[in-house]
This record gives C-alpha cells, sequence and structure tokens, in this order.
C-alpha cells in the first residue's frame, strides 16, 4: 500500500496586526500553477482561484471571494493579503536575504516588489 498526501486548506492568520480579525482560507497550490506565476496580477488571480472563503467587508456588506472583488480593494491590503498568502505557502518566516545563494524566489521577487518597499523611509 502506498502513501497518500492529503494536501491541506491554508488559514492565513493576521494577529497583531492592522489586519487583526481578518479571515482568510484558501485551498493549496500545485508547483505548476506556482511556476506559472510571473508578476503582480498573475500572482492575484492564483490567490484569487485557491480563496475558499473571508471574512473582507467593505462599506456595502460582505465582499464576495472573487478576483473582480479583490481587483477593488486598496492596494496595501492586497499586497499584504498576497504576502501572508505566499508564506504560508512556502513556509517562509520572513524574505531571503537579496546575497542568499538559495535558489527560490523571495516573497519580494514574487511580488515584483523592490527591497526598499518593504522597507520604512529614514
Amino acid at each position: 500500500m502506498g502513501f497518500r498526501y492529503e494536501a491541506r486548506q491554508y488559514k492565513l492568520s493576521f494577529e497583531d496586526s492592522e489586519l487583526d480579525g481578518l479571515e482568510v482560507i484558501s485551498n493549496p497550490v500545485t508547483l505548476s500553477e506556482y511556476n506559472a506565476v510571473s508578476g503582480d496580477e498573475s500572482l492575484a488571480k492564483l490567490f484569487a482561484s485557491k480563496l475558499v472563503s473571508w471574512n473582507l467587508e467593505d462599506k456595502d456588506g460582505p465582499v464576495p471571494a472573487t478576483y473582480e472583488a479583490l481587483e477593488k480593494q486598496d492596494i496595501t491590503l492586497v499586497r499584504t493579503l498576497l504576502e501572508h498568502w505566499f508564506r504560508e505557502l512556502t513556509g517562509a518566516t520572513s524574505p531571503l536575504p537579496r546575497n542568499s545563494s538559495d535558489s527560490q524566489r523571495s516573497v519580494e521577487e514574487s511580488l515584483a516588489m523592490g527591497a526598499s518597499s518593504l522597507s520604512q523611509p529614514n
């Protein structure tokens, strides 16, 4: 009898942040889907396609868990969602330094962000 792997859903945690209380559940991603990501738009589309549920609301009530609804959200919120989701999928606790010899993409590279975009101005 062989081993059967059961992929799990991911629950994103936003405790101790400005998004504390937001609950996001997503389905797993295949290697093929991961490798097809080429920038912000494709990552956001992949995220939306894997989005099972969230408790996000706006002034009109619950926001649907769709790409179309995601497109209408503030970019800061979307980037934060994508960063948390990517870290949950990859098991990374923080992005790798730019000079790391690891061949995996960092969160910044996958989101097409420069290193300075995560830093606070001096």
